[in-house]
């Protein structure tokens, strides 16, 4: 059995304290519940593009 993570409060946290950001859509477009598995793949692609966003400055400060 795999277990589910609720990510629900993540996505609404992270619209609220950054509605701007270009990410957002992408972390939006994410079920409200995942696997560990597609958990570990998401964050790694959304560190990711935070850390490009960040270092191009791309939507503003975070």
């Amino acid at each position: 059995m795999v277990k589910k993570t609720s990510i629900k409060h993540l996505k609404h946290s992270f619209a609220k304290k950054f509605p701007n950001s270009p990410i957002l859509p992408i972390l939006l477009s994410l079920p409200d519940v995942v696997s560990g598995e597609e958990l570990v793949g998401a964050t790694a692609i959304l560190m990711d593009l935070l850390d490009r966003e960040t270092h191009n400055n791309i939507g503003g400060e975070i």
